[in-house]
């Protein structure tokens, strides 16, 4: 999680791709080019872009809520 806050700001940390089907998603990867996060599909490359921009928006502030001591 840690990981996706510190590399969900940059836009070279994410690789876009595309599915055999022609839909469109991206991967996040660390420093070390590992994938810590891949993206839903996508019909269109423009809402790709979208979901891009949104991560890259909310990541880095992202709060945590550890729910596994409920």
């Amino acid at each position: 999680i840690e990981s996706a806050r510190k590399n969900g700001g940059t836009d070279t940390n994410f690789e876009r791709r595309t599915a055999s089907n022609g839909q469109s998603y991206f991967v996040l990867k660390a420093a070390n080019t590992q994938i810590i996060g891949q993206s839903e599909m996508y019909a269109a490359k423009a809402s790709m872009e979208n979901g891009i921009a949104s991560v890259m928006r909310n990541a880095p502030a992202a709060v945590l809520h550890d729910l596994s001591a409920e």
